[in-house]
């Protein structure tokens, strides 16, 4: 999506894998940014003078069985068609449902 990242992933330590993400992809977003648009790097900055590139908040949810998996799966998939950015999931070119997707993913399925 343009605006957030909805992910399926597995860690012992949720708490301590989404600290690490949010930490090194603001860091790269933060160096990518000052490199190709650092005009843009201006609407990152909190009221403190920080960088912010994520919420505080994380709305997680434990998968415990094959339905739900598939259930959250297919709304990830399906959310760029509902907002109207391309016609199917496997058009949106981050997407695991992408045949052509150029990061390694495992799809688990039921």
């Amino acid at each position: 999506m343009l605006n957030h990242l909805q992910l399926i992933v597995t860690s012992s330590d949720m708490a301590g894998f989404l600290r690490d993400f949010k930490k090194l992809t603001s860091k790269q977003f933060k160096e990518n940014l000052q490199a190709n648009e650092p005009s843009v790097l201006i609407l990152f900055v909190n009221d403190e003078g920080q960088y912010r590139f994520w919420m505080d908040d994380n709305t997680t949810k434990k998968v415990e069985n094959d339905g739900f998996y598939l259930q959250k799966l297919n709304y990830i998939h399906e959310n760029p068609v509902r907002k109207g950015y391309v016609a199917c999931p496997e058009y949106w070119f981050w997407s695991s449902a992408n045949p052509a997707l150029p990061l390694p993913v495992r799809i688990l399925t039921a």
